[in-house]
């Protein structure tokens, strides 16, 4: 028994028709094969093929992988147990293995090693390294873990071994071999209430046979056809194949001789001829007017036929069928070419009977379809809810063209073929096959086509540029890679330009007064005209070419009305409409500025710092969609930049009032903070700018009598920004920045405000924009953003020698408009960071230690020698191990913040921020809210449900280095982290004071991290379990932090150099150093309930040496080029322990990587007498990757009960050589191989191995 995977139950919408196989019978038992039958069964049957109501796996630990231990068959029993269940069952209790075939009681083992025995090849006992036997062997073919004792419902299919006598076999070849070919309606019995559209399993057997016999199975399938039937269900009528190999009793080719077979080459060097068949479409008692169709899909990929001229395909009819003439015959053929039922061209004739087998066939029935007759005759269409019918010229007798709806030769989605019994004949009904075959588009349109492009452009010295382009594509053009034209004539042409006017007007400026206004303006404009036109050869959406088209319309109106004029004037609207016209002008002025030669300060720092841009867009256009559509689109900027330079005038020089030495003799104050409001002036690089956004769309639809509403956009940004200082050059120096931007919406100015949206004139939208309320009026308000950045410095007298501190502290504060209809208050937020750190300097503090050698010069040497000894400097006594001090120690903190609140009432809070002394409501969220300070954003709109979010994150660091003994060798890096954090959620309902009233939902969740030593051997963990769920939270997440995880500890990194001054590398090696680095560290994540309690979710420990070790070496000159090589290997682990779940998930991964790389540059190479510059490359790569994932599932039910589940483990090797060679800078070749070798761990089954080898040759070659 088989189980079907889940693509193939539904056999009616997969389309399948048949069982085919191909089976193989011994010659000299054919006697006892004749009474034998072949029994297939497909649909739903009981699982227990043990017949002992359990359902039987190998799969003993439910992780779907087969492990070494578990590959003892779906009995899941050994040999000797198999041996232990017979003797109880038959009695027999002095039975060996040696009584049984292959020692095999159950006779379930497969064969082992490379041998191959056909009687064993289903065996599921040490499978596990055949093929598909990578799985657990189990009763559940289907995975579904249901009931094993489900209900038999299937269909039976009773196929006779017979060669001589046997209606399915559809083929024969050497050697006995026969083909079977069963269709699915053909059953001999069915057992419940089966249904095609749900066959889950098959299984097959043999009956009937009076002795032993060998019977050889061969590729079993079900299959189908990519014809289809409209009603799948239908079982009055077969879809299927016949041909020279499967039914050459019957079966001729349409044509005499070979003419349609194709010759292929074997890989052996034979040549053979390829089989040739024909769709065959079988019908059943048809009655009149009864149609029966075969249907070949294609509305994944569109065929597109008008590049073609004609379709042919050859017919045969079943030789019962009756013609007497044109009116009286048994049968239509039917070949339909179209989008959908509703929409296709039709070409029908009666069916001409044929001789079977024989050739050629009857020349009456080939089928001949010209395009241009069909869409001659679709013009012809009174509607296309219509169905025409016009004869066929030139066809045979009878035939006739049926078109209905609108169908479509650039898109078909079907074709189908079929047979129709005809009303008038003589026989009622009608059986029998016609075949159809040899289905042919012709005659493809080759006309030439062209393209062209012409570009000329001029230069008037640095006053103007003016350029030209003009290009044209004809309807027959096509890349080289493609086989059609566009069927469209394209055109385009523009002009466009740079005029530099200010250079006419500076000249004149500067001989009208002096040289000093030569720069007085910037005034470059840009402008640009360009028009195209495409002129679509076939009416858009439609097979009908445009020409024939107006003289359809011209004839249709005269018709109706008589008038040539109008009928003329109509008709040459086709070509208006089929075509796409696009008309577009641009005119812009980028980087316009003033300079006055003044030296004025209201002059140079405000007048001459303006820049002014802006860019104009428009144009109108139509196509068969829009009568018209018209569209504008300005853009526009002022930029402000500027030095105020009052800084250096106004400040206090706080270094003369307290004198603190020379180093703080320059300090100086600023007032940028205590006049807040004045601290834009006190600043370097201020900046200010505002742009907008405008644009609209007028449009039209040829269909509509009215006009599309109108579309419009106008948005507008403003923002200033500025460095500023407040103290500097003192003990503490105070500095930062700040940058704000606010986003508007000034489309309500566009419009009368009425329910038509009616466009207000531009002299008015003018005036609701300037002094309207304010100098500008920028409309409402949609987003508001700023950021602040402190950066203090300390100068701190005498420490500053020993410690260096620093910081820097940032928020950015936005506030968001979400208002439509309803006030429903505004989003407001901060985040902020905050990050401080000190450098202890531990060399400055040793050297306090250092003596000063001979202090006292004048002072008599009356010591001994042995007492000068004694009291040498400290430092010389202890000099080794002042080695393992670092030279700096550097702790860092850093914190961020991030807040998020809705519903709030107010403004953006610009004015609390720059103007206010105090906080005001209606003004928004406070000054200290806005530089992060408070976490209280101001009053929310009553009877609201508003979301809080609030979100901390903490981290300290120490990070420091040694060089131990030999400093200019060793050097060892060392970092220790420490991480915490939380995150608050909740819903709150605001009360009537705008207040946060009652909470509706919260969310907490908090987490920390260290660095830490070496950890515990998660292989050796246990715990004691218990019965209560929280309670065994709490015990297993105590014991993995008490026994996996391990004391806090720095992280290193180390590095030894000068090894290649040992003997081994002294006579090979530039340079060699040694690498190796540790880390780990150990994470903890909690959720906290609304009892404050906290909740284990997950811990984790990562560590690994990476690398373990790692040599690096640079060879001296060889062969006159550079040789380099390095030597990796690394280990890493991740333990994650899931408390709710008591599962700890585990992942080893091992690397060794070998890397090594020769290059030679500037190498000369003679060649066609050229001296070329070359450089070449060999390098290759060898890596191994073991990674193992291990999952360890604890029960509560007993101490030591785990179960140890490996996961989808890999081994992965690479190999990978390659040489890069450079002729010259414009030619490089690269010639390399990839080998990627995977292959399972051990115990690991659903890892599949895999071999990849990938080579190539690459060659660059850069033509200028």
């Amino acid at each position: 028994m088989k189980y079907l995977n889940t693509t193939s139950t539904d056999l009616i919408n997969e389309n399948i028709n048949f069982i085919e196989f191909n089976i193989q019978l011994d010659s000299s038992q054919l006697n006892a094969l004749r009474t034998g039958k072949f029994v297939v069964e497909l649909g739903s049957f009981s699982k227990d093929a043990l017949f002992n109501r359990v359902m039987d796996t190998e799969d003993r630990n439910g992780n779907d992988i087969l492990e070494i231990t578990e590959d003892l068959g779906v009995d899941y029993k050994t040999d000797q147990e198999e041996l232990e269940e017979y003797r109880l069952i038959s009695g027999n209790t002095t039975a060996n293995l040696t009584d049984f075939p292959n020692n095999d009681p159950a006779g379930d083992n497969n064969t082992t090693g490379t041998t191959f025995d056909v009687d064993r090849i289903n065996g599921t006992q040490d499978n596990r390294d055949k093929e598909g036997g990578n799985r657990p062997d189990t009763e559940d073919l289907n995975r579904t873990s249901g009931s094993v004792s489900t209900p038999n419902v299937y269909f039976s299919y009773e196929i006779p071994l017979d060669t001589n006598n046997n209606q399915f076999i559809s083929g024969r070849g050497r050697n006995g071999w026969v083909s079977i070919r069963v269709p699915l309606n053909e059953y001999t019995k069915i057992i419940g209430n089966p249904t095609l559209n749900n066959i889950e399993f098959a299984r097959f057997y043999l009956k009937g046979l009076s002795q032993r016999v060998q019977f050889s199975l061969y590729d079993f399938n079900l299959v189908g056809n990519q014809w289809t039937k409209p009603n799948k269900s239908d079982t009055t009528y077969n879809i299927s194949i016949v041909s020279l190999e499967e039914t050459p009793q019957i079966y001729r080719s349409p044509v005499p001789g070979d003419v349609l077979r194709q010759r292929v080459q074997q890989q052996s060097g034979q040549s053979l001829l390829s089989n040739e068949a024909s769709l065959s479409l079988d019908v059943f008692d048809l009655i009149d007017g009864e149609r029966k169709l075969a249907v070949k899909d294609y509305r994944s990929q569109p065929l597109d036929l008008f590049s073609y001229r004609k379709l042919k395909l050859f017919v045969n009819g079943d030789p019962t069928f009756n013609y007497t003439n044109e009116n009286i015959f048994d049968a239509w053929m039917l070949v339909r070419l179209g989008t959908d039922s509703l929409n296709y061209y039709e070409y029908r004739a009666p069916i001409h009977p044929d001789i079977r087998p024989g050739t050629p066939w009857n020349s009456l029935n080939e089928v001949s379809i010209d395009f241009a007759d069909l869409t001659a005759f679709k013009i012809l269409q009174d509607s296309i809810n219509t169905t025409t019918e016009f004869p066929v010229p030139n066809g045979p007798p009878g035939s006739y063209y049926i078109i209905k709806g609108n169908p479509l030769l650039t898109s078909i989605r079907q074709i189908s073929v079929g047979v129709e019994k005809n009303r008038q004949a003589f026989n009622a009904s009608i059986s029998g096959s016609v075949w159809f075959n040899e289905i042919r588009v012709l005659n493809i349109e080759d006309n030439n086509g062209y393209a062209f492009n012409l570009n000329a452009g001029i230069k008037f010295a640095d006053f103007m540029n003016l350029n030209f382009n003009f290009s044209k594509t004809d309807p027959n053009f096509h890349a080289l890679d493609g086989r059609f034209g566009s069927r469209r004539t394209s055109q385009a042409w523009d002009f466009s330009g740079t005029i530099n006017v200010h250079k006419f007007i500076n000249n004149a400026l500067s001989s009208l007064f002096s040289e000093e206004w030569k720069d007085f303006l910037t005034l470059p404009i840009t402008f640009r005209h360009s028009e195209s036109i495409y002129k679509p050869r076939y009416y858009p959406g439609t097979d009908i070419d445009i020409e024939e088209a107006r003289v359809r319309r011209y004839n249709q109106i005269l018709q109706q009305t008589g008038d040539v004029e109008l009928a003329e004037r109509l008709s040459n609207n086709i070509d208006l409409e089929s075509q796409t016209l696009d008309i577009r002008n641009e005119l812009g002025i980028q980087g316009m500025r003033f300079q006055f030669p003044s030296n004025n300060y209201f002059v140079k720092n405000f007048i001459n710092r303006f820049a002014y841009n802006i860019t104009a867009t428009f144009g109108s256009s139509r196509d068969v969609t829009y009568e018209k559509r018209n569209n504008f689109d300005v853009r526009g900027s002022v930029d402000f930049v500027t030095d105020f330079g009052l800084m250096d005038n106004l400040n206090l020089n706080i270094g003369r009032l307290f004198n603190l030495g020379d180093n703080y003799k320059e300090g100086k104050i600023y007032l940028t903070l205590p006049f807040l409001p004045f601290a834009p002036l006190f600043s370097n690089n201020f900046n200010a700018s505002t742009d907008f956004t405008r644009n609209r769309e007028e449009r039209k639809q040829r269909a509509l009598r009215i006009d599309d509403p109108t579309s419009r956009n106008f948005n507008a940004n403003r923002g200033f920004g500025f460095d500023w200082k407040f103290i500097e050059n003192w003990v503490v120096d105070m500095s930062g920045n700040y940058r704000f931007k606010v986003g508007s919406d000034l489309r309500e100015f566009e419009t009368l405000g009425d329910s038509l949206q009616s466009q207000r004139p531009e002299n008015q939208v003018l005036d609701q924009i300037f002094f309207n309320n304010a100098f500008i009026n920028f409309g409402k308000d949609l987003d508001y953003q700023q950021t602040t950045t402190f950066n203090p410095k300390f100068n701190l007298p005498f420490i500053n020698k020993f410690i260096d501190f620093g910081g820097n502290y940032s928020v950015t504060y936005g506030w968001t408009n979400p208002n439509t209809t309803e006030n429903i208050g505004y989003n407001v937020g901060y985040q902020n960071n905050l990050t401080a750190n000190a450098t202890l300097k531990f060399s400055e503090i040793l050297n306090i230690f250092k003596g000063s050698g001979n202090q006292n010069p004048g002072r008599l040497r009356s010591a001994s020698s042995d007492t000068l000894k004694s009291s040498q400097n400290i430092l010389d006594i202890f000099k080794v191990f002042g080695t393992f001090f670092p030279d700096n120690v550097t702790v860092a903190f850093t914190q961020s913040n991030l807040v998020r609140n809705q519903g709030v009432i107010g403004r953006p809070g610009f004015g609390n921020f720059w103007i206010s002394p105090t906080t005001k409501e209606e003004f928004g969220p406070s000054r200290f809210y806005q530089l992060g300070f408070s976490q209280f954003p101001g009053n929310r709109v009553p009877g609201l449900q508003v979301q809080d979010n609030y979100d901390l994150q903490n981290e300290i660091s120490l990070t420091s280095s040694v060089s131990p003994i030999f400093p200019n060798n060793i050097r060892m890096n060392l970092t220790f982290k420490k991480k915490w954090g939380f995150n608050n959620g909740g819903s709150f309902v605001t009360n009537e004071q705008g207040l946060l009233g009652t909470q509706t939902s919260k969310s907490s969740s908090n987490s920390n991290s260290i660095s830490i030593f070496f950890p515990g051997d998660i292989e050796n963990f246990n715990y004691v379990p218990s019965a209560n769920s929280t309670e065994n939270i709490n015990n297993i997440t105590e014991a993995f932090k008490s026994n996996v995880s391990s004391f806090p500890f720095p992280n290193w990194s180390l590095t030894i150099s000068g090894v290649e001054k040992f003997p081994l590398f002294a006579q090979f090696a530039q340079s060699v150093s040694i690498d190796n680095a540790y880390n780990a560290d150990f994470l903890e994540r909690y959720s906290i309930d609304l009892t404050s309690s906290l909740i284990p979710q997950q811990l984790s420990i990562t560590k690994g040496f990476n690398p373990l070790f790692g040599m690096n070496i640079t060879f001296k000159e060889t062969f006159g080029g550079n040789l380099n090589a390095n030597f990796r290997i690394s280990s890493t682990a991740t333990n994650s322990l899931f408390p709710a779940s008591s599962l700890i998930q585990t992942t080893k991964t091992n690397d060794l990587s070998i890397n090594a790389t020769f290059t030679k540059s500037g190498f000369e190479i003679p060649l066609f007498g050229l001296s070329l510059q070359n450089d070449i490359s060999f390098s290759v790569t060898y890596s191994k990757t073991n990674n193992t994932p291990v999952d360890f599932r604890y029960s509560v039910n007993a101490v030591n009960n785990r179960e140890r589940l490996p996961g989808n483990g890999s081994v992965v090797t690479t190999f990978n050589p390659a040489i890069q060679y450079s002729l010259s800078q414009k030619v490089q070749m690269q010639l390399f191989y990839k080998y990627i070798r995977t292959e399972p761990t051990e115990n690991t089954a659903a890892t599949i191995p895999r071999t990849s080898n990938e080579g190539g040759l690459n060659i660059r070659i850069s033509i200028q």
